[in-house]
């Protein structure tokens, strides 16, 4: 019996079981005895007969009044109709093209993260149009005829981002700009982050909005916008969530690490588009994938903000070293000091084996991985202070990274 409801209380309402008992009721029907019909929508002649209600009921049921008669019926049907109304609306049943033929599977072409599988959720169009003007459509012609497909993403009114992929190895780079095709020509790569960072002629491009993609958690949900080739109307626009942060992925012999994770594959044909928070705010670059992948992954917008910086400035991306191997801690985290490189800065440093690197520059450093993906947002000559627990005790530890050959 529930705590604000004692037993015995002066003037209660015992309930009664369908026995006509007043004990145990709640035991026998935790959720109360039978409604009264005078609590209904609807009753049974045989319950009017037996309510002691002065109402005559003739056996063809003409005795009621019509407007007793009727009422019941109307309130029972109004209901009837609302919970169906309800359940249709929920399941999407009452879709303007219920009767128009079946939705067909989008082509791979147009396709950024899958298919509308589901409805879209209120307020997604309006994040796709905000990012749309910064996104443009991408092709090229490798030396074999075989021409190449996808997205590009304007950072500033000249330069565009887009997968590395999907140019390196083409010619006659194009982008479609309001529906007119301009040369694109290669400025930089970098394949450990398959991006590439192309200047496009005429100017006149919409930088997109940047976010930030480290305040992004596994569940949070994101978009992702294509561009579409010159024949289709608009962006390819897809819902979904970020299913893992910091992951990696092998391809071509290349790991690619400290990528987010989405719910949803990307063809190769709709790689380099974008991966756009709530707000419409860039969060990652989409890259190609296998076609068996089971999902879609994008560089981080904070990685992919750096490589674009040092593209524009030099053409190439100077990668810092710290010269040491090494695992995750399986309790509590952190990145576990298995090796250190003989006259590397963590040699230097006088890092050993067995070291605990905790944080940097005061962020958590949980696992190896995030100390690479960390070490990728600093250049060579900076110097970094990690907090390391060496025989279970905290010291900080300054190193001077260097680049890497």
């Amino acid at each position: 019996m529930p705590d604000d409801a004692p037993a015995d209380a002066a003037g209660s309402v015992p309930l009664v079981d369908l026995a006509g008992d007043n004990d145990d009721a709640e035991l026998n029907h935790p959720l109360g005895g039978p409604v009264h019909p005078d609590d209904r929508l609807w009753r049974h002649p045989s319950e009017l007969l037996s309510s002691g209600r002065p109402v005559a009921v003739a056996p063809s049921g003409h005795g009621m009044p019509a407007r007793e008669r009727w009422l019941p019926v109307f309130l029972a049907g109004t209901v009837g109709a609302l919970l169906t109304a309800g359940i249709f609306g929920a399941t999407g049943a009452l879709d303007s093209n219920i009767l128009s033929e079946p939705r067909s599977q989008a082509s791979s072409s147009t396709v950024a993260l899958a298919v509308h599988s589901q409805p879209v959720p209120a307020g997604v169009a309006e994040v796709a149009e905000r990012v749309r003007p910064s996104l443009l459509a991408l092709a090229g012609m490798g030396a074999d005829g075989h021409p190449s497909r996808g997205s590009a993403i304007a950072i500033r009114d000249d330069h565009v981002l887009t997968a590395a992929r999907l140019v390196l190895g083409f010619d006659d780079l194009e982008v479609l700009v309001k529906g007119a095709a301009r040369r694109a020509t290669l400025v930089g790569s970098d394949v450990e982050t398959d991006l590439a960072l192309l200047a496009v002629e005429g100017g006149g491009l919409t930088p997109v909005s940047w976010g930030e993609a480290a305040d992004l958690r596994t569940g949070d949900p994101a978009v992702a916008v294509s561009s579409p080739p010159a024949a289709e109307p608009g962006p390819t626009v897809t819902s979904g969530i970020v299913s893992g942060i910091n992951r990696t992925l092998s391809v071509g012999g290349t790991e690619l690490r400290g990528l987010l994770q989405v719910d949803r594959p990307v063809p190769s044909e709709a790689a380099g588009g974008a991966l756009v928070d709530p707000t419409g705010a860039l969060v990652g670059i989409t890259i190609p994938a296998a076609p068996s992948a089971p999902f879609g992954y994008a560089v981080p917008a904070n990685v992919a903000k750096e490589v674009a910086r040092q593209l524009l400035s030099s053409g190439r991306v100077a990668r810092p070293w710290l010269g040491i191997e090494g695992g995750d801690r399986s309790m509590n985290g952190g990145a576990v000091v298995q090796r250190v490189k003989p006259a590397s800065p963590a040699a230097a440093a006088g890092l050993l084996e067995g070291d605990v690197v905790t944080e940097m520059n005061g962020e958590p450093m949980p696992s190896m991985g995030m100390l690479l993906l960390g070490l990728r947002l600093h250049r060579p000559g900076e110097t970094i202070r990690l907090i390391v627990l060496r025989a279970g005790r905290p010291i900080e530890v300054p190193v001077t990274l260097a680049e890497r050959a």
